[in-house]
């Protein structure tokens, strides 16, 4: 039936807390999935009582490599990333990330409660939404395509999340 969903989860030290609290809140949901991490973000996922899975470099341009790789050829479902966009490095490992999602139209969750909308949504309906054979068409251009009924019962996910709606609309 295909591989299980992949997440590919980063973060920097700085938010390695931040990551930490969200790995305890769903630590049902990430260890129910794929996961590729960055060392750091292993860390924080370990503390969190989540099994990391797969870990890259964090160092330079290896890790890159690595990661642009395993996105590439299709291996990762979903990017979670947790950056203070604040801070310059960070602002540019994060506008490359987002490049990278844009190029393979994968869904980019930066923030805790798109990300879990975004793991749930996608272990429910799996990595390409909800299709039906007829009457919906996906577009590289224009994401994830959900009929009407796929789109309320995400909507219901979002909410019990705490997810804002913007975030829902952009499957749409």
């Amino acid at each position: 039936a295909g591989r299980p969903l992949t997440a590919l989860v980063t973060c920097s030290r700085r938010m390695r807390p931040l990551l930490t609290q969200y790995a305890r809140q769903h630590t049902h949901i990430l260890n129910a999935v794929g996961l590729v991490c960055t060392v750091e973000s292993s860390r924080a996922l370990r503390c969190g009582g989540v099994s990391s899975g797969s870990i890259v470099s964090d160092n330079g341009a290896g890790g890159g490599q690595q990661i642009t790789d395993l996105i590439a050829h299709g291996l990762v479902d979903l990017i979670v990333s947790f950056y203070d966009p604040g801070r310059e490095a960070e602002a540019q490992e994060l506008a490359w990330l987002s490049q990278l999602a844009d190029l393979h139209n994968i869904c980019h969750c930066t923030n805790y409660r798109s990300s879990a909308a975004a793991l749930v949504f996608m272990q429910h309906f799996g990595a390409q939404g909800p299709v039906h054979s007829t009457a919906l068409h996906r577009s590289p251009k224009k994401g994830i395509p959900l009929g009407c009924a796929q789109a309320a019962e995400f909507l219901g996910v979002c909410a019990d999340f705490g997810a804002s709606l913007c975030f829902a609309f952009s499957f749409l």
